[in-house]
């Protein structure tokens, strides 16, 4: 599977990967961006991306977690998972309060795609990714879809979606699943 940004959003390439059941690794990019999700059997389970404001020492020091200085106290190429490891060593942070940030560092990447008008996706079947268990993501694709969507959608998105007077909307039987259970807000649970 291959495709443009522009004629493909985003969201639509996490449903067809989550429908389908398929896993492998989603690479994104957009300029000299370029994001990684690792796919199983439909769900996102991790991402990466080349942009520093993605990596887990800019997002704890942006929350103000560390410091910069406690930062630069750790190798500059290590992984998300590496500088986890060497943080709870030191006794920064504890290892669910690592495990939590690194549930919002993979959310916030793969969300952030959302916002993307442009650019190109590819995916490519693989075995499952090695990963630890306290690594992966735990929110299923329709739950990252809809934050996605919240982040991005605007009136005007929203208004082109709605502009034909002829289109009939219903909701779809298989609705629940399609959602994996993901809690609307009252206003979209009430439209």
């Amino acid at each position: 599977m291959k495709g443009q940004m522009a004629h493909t959003p985003f969201g639509d390439v996490l449903s067809e990967l989550y429908v389908t059941h398929v896993t492998g690794i989603l690479t994104v990019t957009q300029d000299k961006q370029t994001k990684a999700i690792f796919i199983e059997e439909g769900n996102p389970v991790f991402a990466i991306s080349n942009r520093p404001e993605d990596q887990l020492g800019s997002l704890l020091v942006g929350e103000g977690r560390l410091t910069q200085e406690q930062l630069s106290q750790f190798g500059s190429g290590a992984n998300a998972a590496q500088l986890a490891q060497e943080i709870a060593a030191k006794g920064l942070m504890t290892a669910q309060e690592l495990s939590d940030a690194i549930q919002r560092l993979v959310t916030g990447i793969i969300t952030s795609i959302f916002e993307w008008t442009s650019g190109e996706f590819s995916f490519e079947k693989k075995e499952k990714a090695r990963l630890s268990p306290n690594l992966k993501l735990t929110a299923p694709a329709p739950q990252l879809i809809l934050i996605g969507v919240r982040k991005s959608i605007t009136d005007q998105d929203i208004n082109r979606l709605l502009s034909n007077p002829n289109q009939i909307i219903q909701p779809s039987p298989n609705a629940f699943d399609l959602t994996a259970g993901a809690l609307l807000d009252p206003m979209e649970g009430y439209v």
